[in-house]
């Protein structure tokens, strides 16, 4: 999983794709469905509020969910999100049995995002964090984000 605030692209790896050769496809109609219905409860809650929500939500899920292919195989190997919302990847992964995986997030990930599925079934079990070291230079880290990493972490959901 790449997570920035452009959206969230999720690869699956050669072999999960060539033995479940309908893997791809399944992940966008799974993405798809889950946005939709994601999308209908948040709508839910505007229109309780008094504030008209969307209403094509499938045109929408389908202009934003798409299949990536790998560039070297021309394989279908995943899906793009053109949005950054992190759970609704979780949450097709969840549905997909996909009990294992890795997201690559940039500075979007440092910062007030919950690794997990949209039901708080799944969650975030490791983080890693890399810093730049200069040669002659002291590594540092940002104090505030290394405080959220570690809270992150120990957060009894």
């Amino acid at each position: 999983v790449t997570y920035n605030y452009k959206g969230i692209v999720v690869k699956f790896t050669a072999k999960s794709v060539e033995e479940r050769s309908d893997l791809v496809q399944r992940a966008v109609e799974t993405a798809r469905d889950v946005y939709v219905q994601d999308a209908i409860e948040k709508d839910k809650e505007k229109v309780a509020n008094g504030t008209p929500g969307r209403k094509d939500h499938r045109r929408i899920a389908e202009d934003q969910i798409i299949a990536t292919v790998d560039i070297d195989s021309g394989v279908w190997d995943g899906f793009s999100c053109r949005f950054p919302e992190i759970g609704i990847a979780y949450e097709t992964l969840k549905k997909l049995d996909c009990t294992c995986s890795v997201t690559i997030a940039g500075a979007i990930g440092g910062r007030g995002v919950s690794y997990h599925d949209l039901e708080n079934e799944t969650v975030l079990t490791d983080m890693y964090s890399a810093i730049d070291v200069m040669v002659g230079k002291t590594p540092t880290a940002h104090g505030e984000q290394q405080i959220q990493m570690l809270g992150r972490l120990n957060t009894i959901i």
